[in-house]
């Protein structure tokens, strides 16, 4: 499989059984459909629609196109894996920092809140609804 340059050594610790490597990002999608790799790393919440979209633009089965997350994943073994790699748990989340400047006034700290609390609803809306996140 084709992964980000910056999770290889994760990704193969998972996949142990199989080659990894760096994937462009900005070629990885053509480099799954014409088949370099037969599987990439890809965000569900942008890159797999993204993805769909185009396929479905191609006039292809973009219903055939499957997302597996990567928490439970067996890393490709046929025995079903070990359990370490049964229970992959990943500690990835969206950060967002803020300057002190945003915090010392209440005006500004009100502002800063709605911004996180619509932030906070617009990633959950992706994450229920990934084929209507752009």
């Amino acid at each position: 499989p084709g992964c980000h340059e910056d999770t290889v050594h994760l990704m193969k610790r998972i996949f142990h059984r199989q080659t990894v490597v760096a994937s462009p990002r900005g070629s990885k999608n053509t480099d799954l459909l014409n088949g370099t790799y037969n599987g990439i790393q890809a965000y569900t919440t942008t890159e797999i629609p993204a993805l769909r979209r185009f396929m479905k633009e191609k006039g292809w089965n973009h219903e055939d196109l499957v997302a597996t997350p990567l928490e439970g994943a067996t890393g490709g073994a046929t025995d079903g894996g070990t359990a370490a790699q049964e229970d992959i748990r990943l500690g990835y989340s969206q950060m967002l920092f803020l300057p002190d400047e945003c915090l010392s006034h209440h005006d500004r700290r009100e502002a800063s809140r709605a911004f996180l609390d619509a932030t906070f609803r617009g990633w959950d809306m992706a994450i229920r609804n990934p084929e209507e996140a752009i």
